[in-house]
């Protein structure tokens, strides 16, 4: 604070007033998931005397705890009856917003592109889109590309993520689809890091996304 003796002088700043310092800190791509928090420590130093080193106060630390979750997106093709075998699909790619479709000025905070997984043969067993770092909130998901010979959704996937955390420190993850899409699964899962005695299972949000074949009918009065 430059010339605190002035701003005291012209009333700026008041006598025993508190001073709050706020900082923000943003969670990189290479922080822990799951059930590891990320940490982070703050303090102040601060002293009556700026002439003289030895009489400086440091504040008790405060430490933050922060923690995120992968989302997992899969693509299958349309089910027409629950004995129907599972095809999965690559090839759509979702937006990622932190806000609603009716706020004018919200920007996406993430792409997800979904890959197939092919084995030996070439089939593809399975599909996904990860994207790291999901906090608690709630997020929009739009589909703005489909796989080639399929429909779109219509409207976005708005799912919430929770984290509780009990009275010993452990957080459960749940998932919970604020639409109830018939097209669309959202639950938890795990997925296995790391190799040999390192390896371990960490929770992840999994969203199975289906999508419906065939051609659809423009909207009335629309162009075709």
């Amino acid at each position: 604070i430059n010339d605190l003796v002035e701003q005291l002088k012209e009333g700026i700043v008041q006598k025993a007033q508190d001073v709050i310092i706020t900082y923000n800190s943003k969670l990189n791509g290479k922080g822990e998931v799951g059930n590891t928090p990320n940490t982070n420590e703050s303090y102040l130093k601060y002293s009556n005397n700026p002439y003289n080193n030895a009489q400086i106060t440091q504040t008790t630390t405060q430490t933050t705890y922060t923690y995120t979750i992968d989302l997992d997106v899969s693509k299958i093709a349309e089910l027409k009856s629950t004995t129907d075998e599972m095809e999965y699909l690559e090839g759509a790619e979702f937006e990622i917003y932190s806000k609603p479709n009716t706020v004018e000025d919200r920007e996406p905070i993430a792409t997800i592109t979904v890959e197939g997984i092919t084995d030996a043969e070439g089939n593809i067993i399975s599909s996904k889109g990860l994207y790291s770092s999901f906090g608690s909130g709630t997020y929009y998901l739009k589909e703005t590309k489909s796989p080639e010979g399929y429909n779109k959704l219509r409207e976005e996937i708005e799912i919430e993520i929770i984290a509780t955390c009990d009275e010993l420190g452990a957080i459960t993850w749940t998932v919970e689809d604020k639409i109830n899409n018939d097209l669309v699964l959202a639950q938890i899962g795990v997925k296995e890091i790391g190799e040999g005695e390192n390896k371990t299972s960490i929770p992840i949000v999994k969203l199975q996304v289906e999508n419906t074949s065939g051609f659809q009918l423009p909207v009335t009065g629309g162009k075709g």
